[in-house]
Parts: C-alpha cells; sequence; structure tokens
C-alpha cells in the first residue's frame, strides 16, 4: 500500500511540473497570436 500512495504523489508532483512548465509557453504562444490577429485586423 506505502508504495502505491509514494507512487501517486510522484506522478501528481510530475503533472504540477509539467503544468507549471506548459502554462507560461501557452500563455506566450496564445499572447504571440493575439497580437498577430491584432496586427493583421490593423492592417
Amino acid at each position: 500500500m506505502p508504495w502505491q500512495f509514494v507512487l501517486k504523489n510522484q506522478t501528481i508532483e510530475s503533472a504540477y511540473i509539467h503544468m507549471a512548465v506548459i502554462t507560461p509557453t501557452a500563455i506566450v504562444i496564445i499572447s504571440t497570436l493575439m497580437l498577430m490577429v491584432l496586427k493583421r485586423i490593423r492592417l
């Protein structure tokens, strides 16, 4: 039982790390896409 609990905690930690890494990059990509769209609308 304890090793399953440890494994679950490790997977949760890795998921949080993945979210912490992916979220900023996703925000940057979305912001750049929005800027491109705004520039196209202005032009």
